[in-house]
């Protein structure tokens, strides 16, 4: 059903719900999930090559490794990428040249946790672009799950009726 799941990444941990979602259906359908931390470059701060001298591309992947072996262990298919951008543009870049079935995404900051979870309805702005841009479905964690058996008893689908939106149905 999956060959190909990208999801989302921080160092920080606190999308740790959506990476455990990801692995669970990369396992079940045995897909290549890659595991993508897009290195936010602030307007006028200097380019990717900048960034790659400094080593510090290699120090988060390093980190995110280390961050998830335990759940990567056993899944021979699962690749860390960390590449300098505009977070959205470099997601939604890497799911068209992969081909992406699935891009999984959660919260990247505790600000989202602590914040835009009382305000229902609200995500961030990267998710958004996401979602609204992919080609393929974009799956939103945003609290723990068990995924023991990644089969849906609910599937929620917002929609207009429009012809645009009856592909999602």
């Amino acid at each position: 059903m999956f060959k190909d799941i990208i999801v989302g990444v921080t160092p920080s941990g606190v999308d740790a719900c959506a990476v455990e979602s990801a692995v669970g259906f990369a396992k079940k359908f045995e897909s290549n999930l890659y595991l993508v931390h897009v290195a936010g470059m602030e307007q006028g701060w200097g380019s990717i090559e900048t960034l790659e001298a400094s080593g510090e591309t290699d120090r988060l992947e390093a980190r995110i490794r280390e961050m998830y072996a335990n759940l990567l262990a056993d899944l021979p298919n699962a690749k860390v990428q960390v590449v300098a951008g505009i977070p959205h543009n470099e997601l939604l870049r890497l799911a068209r040249k992969k081909d992406t079935d699935l891009v999984v995404m959660g919260p990247h900051t505790r600000e989202y946790e602590e914040k835009r979870a009382q305000m229902w309805g609200m995500a961030g702005s990267t998710l958004e672009r996401v979602s609204q841009k992919a080609r393929c479905p974009v799956m939103i964690v945003h609290r723990a799950v068990e995924c023991k058996d990644p089969a849906f008893a609910n599937i929620l689908v917002a929609t207009d009726f429009s012809d645009q939106s009856e592909c999602a149905v």
